[in-house]
């Protein structure tokens, strides 16, 4: 459902005077709850100079379901948007080291018992705050907090981890900006802690009716707390640079064709196997419904590692990895009016 709801955004971006692409997008706002966003759109709906008699009559009538329903009076949306995630996991692992069914292995030519476990349970818990909040005519920031913690009973993947990401949309003239900042940092109860944080910017703008162009830049760092416990840590500090560029056509409000390219270079402290620079190019085929969605895509990555890991070959390795990729969105939502 998000993936068809964010089709049909980026639809009507480029039709912004196609009513009907509005009402299918408020259609699944009003089916998935989401009433805030609704009646940001219903405002939109009415002031466009395309919407006809009967289909302002039909965001009346939602605007009602959504003012009514329990006889309150008509609402404004509000100025903060806050939700909160609570979430537990738990997973059992009945040979978590490979170990054969009579415990047994060959090493050094003798056959000796697995040292390893065989079985393991893992527990994971995670609590997140989110605040959302609209501004002006098309910006909107949002923030959030997370915490988490994973309890593992016989290895040694045990964490506490904590993230915040922070972001904002919105637009200067015709050219749309959506700069972003995500912190994390892992406490590892078995090796050293991780602090990290990824910050960037994306951006596309429009041109003409069916064109529309994207980039994006990311800078990210990530630095282990190396001490006399853990010496060599400081060995996998890495900063790495990530750019993209994309391009969407848009044959008609249901098809549309997809382009990117990307680069990243990644340097770590020790080069050798680390260090690498990768390229990536991406082909997609989308079909947009109002009940469905549909996208075919082909992508290859190359990735050229800049220094030999003498361990492994005295050769720098190059790796190409091709995906072709099908993903299909069921919109059980139907849409309930006629134009």
């Amino acid at each position: 459902v998000n993936e068809g709801i964010a089709s049909i955004k980026r639809m009507s971006k480029v039709y912004p005077d196609n009513v009907k692409i509005k009402l299918d997008l408020l259609n699944l706002y009003k089916k998935t709850g989401m009433r805030d966003k609704a009646l940001v759109l219903i405002d939109e709906v009415k002031q466009n100079k395309n919407t006809t008699e009967d289909q302002l009559a039909y965001v009346n009538q939602i605007e009602s379901s959504f003012n009514f329903i329990h006889n309150e009076p008509k609402a404004e949306p509000k100025k903060w948007m806050v939700s909160a995630t609570l979430s537990y996991g738990y997973n059992q692992d009945n040979n978590v080291s490979g170990v054969t069914k009579k415990n047994l292995q060959v090493s050094s030519n003798e056959i000796v018992d697995f040292a390893d476990p065989r079985f393991d349970n893992t527990s994971t818990k995670s609590i997140g705050l989110t605040a959302f909040k609209f501004f002006g005519e098309k910006s909107s920031i949002m923030m959030n907090v997370n915490s988490g913690q994973s309890d593992q009973d016989q290895g040694t993947g045990d964490y506490d981890n904590y993230g915040a990401v922070f972001s904002l949309d919105t637009y200067l003239g015709g050219l749309n900006l959506s700069p972003y900042l995500m912190l994390s940092k892992y406490e590892n109860k078995s090796s050293a802690e991780m602090l990290s944080y990824l910050f960037g910017v994306n951006g596309s703008f429009i041109k003409g009716d069916r064109h529309k162009f994207s980039y994006g830049y990311s800078l990210g760092d990530t630095k282990y707390d190396q001490n006399t416990t853990y010496t060599s840590m400081g060995d996998y500090n890495s900063t790495t640079d990530s750019f993209s560029l994309g391009y969407d056509f848009y044959k008609s409000d249901k098809v549309s064709f997809t382009a990117g390219l990307s680069y990243s270079d990644s340097d770590v402290v020790v080069d050798a196997g680390n260090d690498y620079e990768s390229y990536a190019t991406d082909l997609r085929v989308n079909f947009s419904h109002p009940w469905a969605y549909f996208s075919f895509g082909d992508s290859i990555k190359f990735t050229d590692y800049k220094d030999a890991d003498t361990s492994l070959s005295a050769s720098q390795r190059s790796d190409a990895v091709n995906t072709f990729a099908v993903s299909y969105t069921h919109l059980t939502l139907p849409t309930i009016y006629s134009v």
